[in-house]
């Protein structure tokens, strides 16, 4: 993750946290605990998409360096190689 990809998520963490009972809701849903929330300085890759359903903070701001913008791809088309450069072999 690069330093700007590691600010984004981190403010994103940040405003998922902010919500009303967030860590509780978060720990329950996810099956940790409050305190392994409370850790966290960025959201963990396998909790990415628990957290975005739950908070509603988009993947692609939780984790940036795995989710890309769906803005990003507008205009892509079927078949269209949307491979980000930094991301290929």
């Amino acid at each position: 993750m690069s330093p700007e990809q590691r600010a984004v998520a981190e403010q994103a963490l940040a405003e998922a946290l902010t919500g009303e009972h967030a860590v509780r809701k978060i720990a329950e849903k996810t099956g940790i605990t409050t305190q392994a929330v409370h850790n966290w300085t960025v959201v963990p890759p396998i909790r990415a998409l628990a957290v975005s359903e739950i908070t509603g903070v988009p993947c692609h701001r939780l984790r940036p360096d795995l989710y890309r913008d769906p803005a990003s791809l507008r205009g892509a088309t079927r078949g269209q190689d949307t491979v980000r450069p930094e991301d290929r072999p």
